[in-house]
Order: C-alpha cells, then structure tokens, then sequence
C-alpha cells in the first residue's frame, strides 16, 4: 500500500508573451493582466492569486520541436542495461515532488521541467518544500529549448514563487529574495545513464516529441507509441517501473505541467520503447544550492518530516479493498490525494456499519499501511454497501470527518 500515494493539487498562474512556440499550449485568447476573460477559459483571479489547474481547452501545439532539442544530443534508449541483484526494477522519486503545476497557455514548459526538477531535489537534499518562480527563471533565459533553461539555473538564483508570482508582479527588490540554482549537469545518451541519474536522487528533465496520445492519456497516464509528431515538450522525469504491460518492458513516470486534473494527478507513464521511435533528450542535475547549502546526491537523506498546512477532508480518503481470495474479508486504510497528508495523521477511528453492532467502530494508531485494519462480513446482502466514514485525528489535534468507502457485496456459503 506504500505506493498508494497520490499525488494532487496543482498551482497555476498567467502572464503574457507574444509568441506561441513548441511545447506551448493554445486557448482563445492570449491573456494577460488586462484582458478581458474568453468566454471559453474559467474566470481569471484576482492579480498575485495562485490558482488550481486553471487551464484552456484541448492543448493544441504549435511550431518546430526542434526548438526543444537545440544544441543537445538525441538520446540512444535502447536497453543496455545488465541486471545484477542491486539493480531494483522499480525505482521512483515522487515522494519529494512538490505539487503539480499548470502552465496554461504560456510556453514555459521547460522552465516548468527545470523548476519541477530543483524543487524536488531541495525537498530531497533539505526537507525543505519550496516553491519556485517559473516566471523568474524564464526571465534568464528567453529562450524555449531546455539547454538554455539548465544553463541559466546554474548561472542565476531562482526566486522564491511569492516573490514574483507566476499571475502577479515582482515584488520590491525580488532579486535580494534569489534561493536556489544548481551547482553542475551533464547530458544522458543512453538508457542506464537515465536509471542511475534517478537512484542518485537527481530527477532529470526531458525533451521530447508529443504524439496525438499526450492530448488525452486517460486517468492511468498511460501514453501510447505511433503517430506523428504535434510539438514538442519539456517535463520532469522522476522515476522508471518495469512492467510488461508497456511497451519495452517499462515506463517511466513523469511530472507534466498541466495541473493535476491531466492523466494520473498531472503525470504520465511513458513506455521504454517511446524514446525508441521518438526524439528524446536527457539532461541530469548533479547538484543542487538552496540558501547557502549544497547537495549532490552522494548521500541520501531520509524521506522529509510533513510539513506544510494541515490536510484537509479533501486530501483523505478512505479506502476499502476486498481480499480476493476470501470473499467476505476486506481490508480498510487511508490513501492521500496531496503528498504527506498520511504523515500528518496521529489515528484513526473508522465508522463501519451499524450492523457489526459493538464492532462498529475501530481505532487505529498503527500508520503501515495507510492505518489499514482488516475485517470480515459474513452476510446474505448482495449489492452496494457503503461503511459510515472515519473519524482523523491529525497530529495538530485537528480532527476531520472523512466519507465512507463503498463496497459491492455478494453472499457466500
């Protein structure tokens, strides 16, 4: 159940440029500051408020991909990798994501790559969760092709979100306020170059050629091989999983940045073998400064304390799974829709049903697997039933009323 984490809440916010090259999306208007809403986009927020997933229709992308790829070699994806006993099939870095974010109709997108890689690496590297200003960074480099946007995080500090909002202005004397760029890259070429950059704790940012599939991946991310090439793109890679369902043996897991609403929460599973048929470019951060601190990665910190604002009703869910092989045997426990909302919990008191009469209520304190509790119904009920919640003590002393889970019941002798 550990790898039930979800990943949910995306940040979103405008500002205006004139053109629309690769790896931009498009909506009716160019909006800005100043300009009146399309009938076809959600109302715009007041000026310095982030936004949730604010996003326009259906993307379309425009222009050359080449734009992406400029001055960077085309990575060799084919496998050469020899598996040894300390080589793990699955290995991932999600856990130190921060939220997904949109970029709307801006061209940011490897800005948004790099920005998703260095925040990741901060919370890794320190604990800390930070959240980087897209807009910022792209001031350093105007450019849309993703070695223009690594070289400038080395040479230029990043500055804090609140600083200059991604919808919003700078504030007095922003630049005093400069946090985070990275200490050193290189270029990866070949597919276990990839694996290593990611178990050494360095998410890696892409650039690759989109096929119709990234327009709408479903719920899984799942994207699919084959079609032309629509544009181009640059997103953050966070981990691989081998899976023989996918095409090559494998996907690996990326973070988009077209709010969470998008595939899987925001991100994408992409097969081995779609770097196989398609451009892709590779590029690993080494290191990383935050506030006068360095780290390479050489030594792996423990995952990070929750931190952050207590979570919601809306982050908690609980869950109910029935045991395959025992048909009235199910199991209950808590997934998170937002990252580190199961660390902030203390215990749990779920509500099953008042049928189990003085059984009807169980307190768990024990956090593995999701404060999971086993339980077992035999019943001649057939249909949909749903239990009457759960009961969240958080670790402030808040306590959240969460919703039952629903379960499809059919009787056995």
């Amino acid at each position: 159940m550990s790898n039930r984490n979800l990943v949910a809440l995306a940040l979103f916010a405008l500002f205006v440029l004139p053109a629309l090259p690769a790896c931009s999306v498009q909506d009716s208007g160019d909006l800005g500051e100043s300009a009146s809403t399309s009938s076809r986009n959600p109302p715009l927020p007041a000026v310095g408020v982030e936004v949730r997933d604010y996003a326009p229709d259906k993307p379309v992308y425009v222009d050359d991909p080449e734009d992406i790829y400029r001055g960077l070699p085309r990575a060799d994806f084919a496998p050469d990798i020899t598996k040894t006993t300390d080589t793990p099939d699955t290995f991932t870095l999600s856990d130190w994501d921060t939220p997904v974010k949109s970029q709307g109709s801006r061209p940011w997108c490897t800005s948004f790559a790099q920005v998703g890689v260095m925040e990741n690496m901060i919370r890794h590297g320190f604990g800390e969760i930070v959240d980087l200003s897209e807009i910022d960074h792209f001031s350093h480099y105007n450019r849309y092709d993703c070695y223009a946007s690594i070289k400038a995080s080395q040479s230029t500090k990043i500055v804090p979100e609140t600083s200059w909002p991604y919808y919003g202005s700078k504030i007095p004397n922003y630049r005093d306020t400069a946090v985070a760029k990275i200490t050193s890259w290189r270029s990866l070429t070949k597919r276990s170059q990839v694996f290593d950059a990611l178990r050494a704790g360095h998410p890696v940012h892409i650039g690759l050629d989109l096929n119709n599939s990234w327009n709408s991946p479903g719920k899984n991310g799942r994207i699919s091989l084959g079609g032309g090439t629509i544009g181009g793109h640059a997103m953050a890679v966070v981990g691989y999983v081998a899976d023989d369902k996918f095409e090559g043996g494998g996907y690996l897991l990326i973070k988009n940045s077209w709010g969470s609403k998008w595939g899987d929460l925001g991100y994408a599973r992409m097969p081995y073998d779609y770097c196989m048929y398609g451009n892709c470019i590779f590029l690993e951060t080494l290191g990383i400064e935050y506030a006068g601190k360095t780290w390479d990665g050489s030594t792996v910190p423990p995952p990070p304390p929750p931190s952050g604002p207590d979570p919601t009703a809306d982050d908690l869910v609980v869950t109910l799974e029935k045991d395959p092989a025992k048909a009235n045997d199910f199991t209950l426990f808590l997934t998170e829709r937002r990252t580190g909302s199961l660390a902030q919990v203390q215990k749990v008191t779920y509500d099953v049903h008042e049928t189990f009469g003085s059984y009807r209520t169980w307190t768990v304190e024990d956090p593995k697997d999701g404060f999971g509790i086993p339980f077992k119904y035999t019943t001649t009920f057939k249909g949909r039933w749903k239990t009457n919640g759960a009961a969240v003590q958080l670790k402030s002393g808040k306590t959240l009323n969460l919703a039952g889970a629903v379960m499809t019941w059919y009787y056995v002798e």
